[in-house]
């Protein structure tokens, strides 16, 4: 769980690492209700930025696969229809992703 590395992710968000959360909709294990009262709860210098940035609409060739909320390196996506293998569940929606990420693309 994100909780026990939550001291890391930190550390990577405040020197201005980029990182990407994302969690499956429908996971079991990590629910997304309690992984967004962790990432919410990061304590990093653009915490306050975060909370009050707009949740968008992330489209795959016009279907919409989730929903993402990001403010400067950090982006959290909640992928729609997926449960805790997201990529088994989705997997273009989360090359997609990925793929964005590493292009350093707005997801």
């Amino acid at each position: 769980a994100l909780g026990s590395h939550t001291a890391a992710v930190e550390e990577l968000l405040n020197k201005g690492y980029r990182v990407l959360i994302y969690v499956g909709q429908f996971d079991i294990l990590l629910t997304h209700d309690k992984l967004e009262e962790v990432v919410f709860n990061l304590k990093w210098n653009k915490a306050e930025e975060f909370a009050a940035a707009p949740r968008k609409v992330w489209r795959v060739d016009g279907e919409v696969a989730g929903y993402t909320q990001s403010v400067g390196s950090f982006s959290y996506v909640l992928v729609r229809n997926a449960g805790n293998y997201a990529i088994q569940d989705q997997p273009e929606w989360i090359t997609d992703l990925v793929e964005n990420f590493i292009a350093n693309k707005d997801i």
